[in-house]
Order: structure tokens, then C-alpha cells, then sequence
């Protein structure tokens, strides 16, 4: 737990001096568009740390290069198909008190029951969640997370946001990540096991990174401008997950995106 507690302190600490600097230039930038009205009016998501966003996006770039990229292909030439899709069963499950907890901040009783009972059936008929059985009796449940509540309450994206590994994100989101570090019972495990979440945490990233080599293999080689794809594709998911539009769609998870 005390290095929970360092990381979190380390991650606000970021986010405070990355941000501090630019209070006034936020102050005179011109007003977000509202969220509503992103793709009603075909815009992009406010981007007002474009420069620096560019920098890490591309320092993401690099170490995807020559670390996360091959390790994700490895992992996907080497584990098959199903092997791939067990594991991120199991990782999904293991979140399911984050997204039990956001549910209920949200009021939606129906998805608070169908995680409950997904993540008892799945933790025991599924070993683990290796394998879904709750889906199979009916119990579907959708993906919720802090940065989703607080846009259930009206609050606006704030600025795009490129964070250093993690990738695309925005203020909202990337605030929304520290208090779902709260929500996590692996957090708060003895001392003797305080490795566990680092390891369950790279093994996300892998995961995560390898469903998702096709869409950015392909973006890399055909967009102009991967950066403004990314962002825009990042939007899209968050805005379709807000409106419960996006939550059953078997895409690549954009957080994989470098």
C-alpha cells in the first residue's frame, strides 16, 4: 500500500506541475466546445496542450517502438486466439469492482446488478473469469469508470490529454484514473503482495497493446497526421461509452493507442 500511495502522490504531483504552468493560457483560450455537440458539428475534441500533447505522443511513439510493439507481437504470435481472449476475460473481471462502484455513483442499479452478480459467477462458475459465464445466463454488464461518472454529471472533457505510456485521455479522464485507484481492492493488498497490481497492470498494457496492433499498424501507415486520428478516435469512444452506446462493442481499447 505504500507504494500505491507514492505512485498516486507521484501522478497528482505530475498533473499539478503539468498543468500549473499553463493556468493563464487556459484562462484566455477560447471556451470548449460542449460535448454535446463534438460530432453533431463534426469537431474534434479541445486541445489546447497541443504542443506538449505532440511531444509525449511522439516520446510514446518511440518507446512503443522498441519495447511495447514487439512484446505485443510476441505475446500474440506466441499465446493463441483463445488463450488471448481468456486472459482479458480474466482482466476485465478483475475490474469489475471499479466498474461496480462508478455504476452505483451513477445511479444505474441495473448495471450494478448485472456486474455483482457477473463478477460472483465469473470469480467461481468461471474460474476466475477466465471464462464468461455470467454473459452466458444473461448477466452483461457495460464498462464504466470514474472519468465516465463525472461526464454523467455534465462534466465537460476539459482538454485532450496524451499522458506519458498511458496514452490518449483528457482532464476529465486522467483525473478520473486517480480516484479509480481508490475503487480497487488490489490497492489495498498486504504489503507481502503489493507487487500484484504492477504485474496485473502490465499485463492490461500487453493485452491491451496486442488487440489493437492491427488498427494502429494500419493508422501509422495510412493516416497523414496518427496523432489527430488518435485524438479524434479517443473522443468518439469516450463520447459512445457516455451515452451507453459504446460499451458492447468489441473494439480495441484506445487506451492501448501510443
Amino acid at each position: 500500500m505504500n507504494k500505491f500511495l507514492s505512485g498516486l502522490f507521484f501522478l497528482v504531483a505530475f498533473i499539478i506541475a503539468a498543468f500549473a504552468p499553463l493556468s493563464s493560457y487556459a484562462a484566455h483560450a477560447p471556451a470548449p466546445v460542449p460535448e454535446t455537440n463534438y460530432y453533431a458539428q463534426g469537431q474534434d475534441m479541445a486541445d489546447y496542450l497541443e504542443p506538449i500533447n505532440r511531444g509525449i505522443f511522439e516520446f510514446n511513439r518511440f518507446a512503443d517502438r522498441i519495447l511495447l510493439h514487439p512484446i505485443a507481437s510476441a505475446y500474440k504470435d506466441i499465446v493463441p486466439e483463445q488463450g488471448r481472449a481468456a486472459t482479458g476475460r480474466f482482466l476485465r473481471n478483475l475490474a469489475s469492482p471499479i466498474v461496480l462502484a462508478n455504476s452505483l455513483l451513477q445511479g444505474d442499479m441495473e448495471n450494478s446488478f448485472a456486474t455483482f452478480w457477473r463478477f460472483c459467477i465469473n470469480s467461481t462458475l468461471g474460474l476466475g473469469g477466465f471464462f464468461d459465464v455470467g454473459s452466458q445466463v444473461g448477466m452483461h454488464s457495460k464498462k464504466e469508470d470514474f472519468g465516465l461518472t463525472l461526464g454523467h454529471y455534465g462534466l465537460d472533457h476539459g482538454t485532450y490529454l496524451v499522458l506519458p505510456i498511458l496514452g490518449p485521455s483528457s482532464l476529465r479522464d486522467g483525473t478520473g484514473m486517480v480516484v479509480d485507484l481508490f475503487f480497487d481492492p488490489l490497492n489495498y493488498l498486504p504489503s507481502d503482495y503489493d507487487y500484484v497490481p504492477y504485474v496485473l497492470d502490465s499485463g492490461r498494457i500487453v493485452s491491451g497493446r496486442a488487440a489493437a496492433l492491427d488498427f494502429t499498424d494500419t493508422v501509422d501507415k495510412v493516416s497523414l497526421d496518427p496523432y489527430a486520428t488518435y485524438r479524434s478516435g479517443y473522443a468518439q469512444r469516450r463520447y459512445d461509452m457516455l451515452k451507453g452506446d459504446g460499451n458492447g462493442v468489441k473494439s480495441n481499447d484506445l487506451s492501448a493507442f501510443k
